[in-house]
């Protein structure tokens, strides 16, 4: 179920979707998004959802579909964060992380897409260093795709990565002239016994 009261968008295991091509930007410091149950933000392929206000409230978010979320805001809201909604086959696209502000309230982080399916995790610290203190955990995939990347700043992992089975491979990438550091541990918690490196 979707609604709207007067200043915000209500989410009560219901799903917020923005359609292809559109560009959809909650920064009026008025309208944001209240979670009180697990629930959807679903961003078609060429679709762009930017949410500057704050998310409030107590529940799982996931993102769907190929487009772009990006949290750009201060966030109060508690739960876990999913970057996709766990398939072997779909592209979920990227969420973009770009202030620390907006992991506030986060619990943990999940990119559960396995096998031939994918999501992108980015950070962006082009207005400040991103401290993400959340265990992030990523499942492995066959595609080559990339499951992290940082695009700008120096931002600091602190929570530690968690390694889940699903396919052979993942990639991580820092692109230049930025800087990524992992300070927490990074396991391997999967059921397949042979070497991870």
């Amino acid at each position: 179920m979707l609604f709207r009261s007067f200043d915000r968008v209500q989410l009560n295991g219901g799903t917020f979707e923005v359609f292809n091509g559109s560009n959809v930007v909650l920064n009026d410091s008025r309208i944001g998004i209240n979670v009180t149950l697990p629930s959807v933000l679903a961003v078609d392929t060429g679709a762009t959802l930017n949410i500057s206000n704050e998310i409030s409230g107590v529940g799982a978010l996931q993102k769907w579909f190929q487009g772009l979320l990006i949290l750009s805001g201060s966030n109060s809201w508690v739960g876990s964060l999913y970057t996709d909604g766990g398939s072997t086959t779909a592209n979920d696209g990227t969420t973009r992380i770009t202030t620390s502000a907006a992991l506030t309230g986060v619990t943990d982080i999940g990119m559960r897409n396995n096998n031939s399916g994918s999501s992108l995790l980015q950070f962006d610290g082009t207005s400040g260093s991103i401290t993400a203190p959340q265990l992030i955990t990523i499942s492995c995939r066959n595609n080559g795709s990339l499951c992290l990347q940082n695009l700008a700043g120096s931002n600091t992992l602190t929570g530690g990565i968690n390694v889940q089975v699903g396919g052979s491979d993942q990639w991580w990438q820092s692109d230049a002239g930025s800087t990524l550091v992992y300070a927490g541990d990074i396991n391997y918690v999967g059921s397949r016994s042979e070497e991870h490196t």
